[in-house]
């Protein structure tokens, strides 16, 4: 399994809430990696990365999965 660092939105620490406008340019950078080295899956860790994977795996055919951690 290999893993890659994709740098998207602002570099300093922001809530979850100003990230969404981010997402898109998010899923168009893994679109473009997966566009020429399609994953067997991607597995997305968390709600955003989840938004973004499953925008960028749609009209490529790539199944998604995701993680949550969540604390009680």
């Amino acid at each position: 399994m290999d893993s890659e660092l994709i740098v998207a939105g602002p570099q300093e620490k922001v809530s979850s809430d100003k990230l969404l406008p981010h997402i898109g340019t998010f899923a168009g950078q893994l679109a473009e990696r997966w566009r020429a080295n399609p994953p067997d899956l991607a597995d997305a860790h968390g709600w955003i990365a989840g938004l973004a994977a499953l925008a960028a795996a749609r009209d490529l055919g790539i199944p998604v999965g995701q993680t949550s951690s969540w604390r009680l």
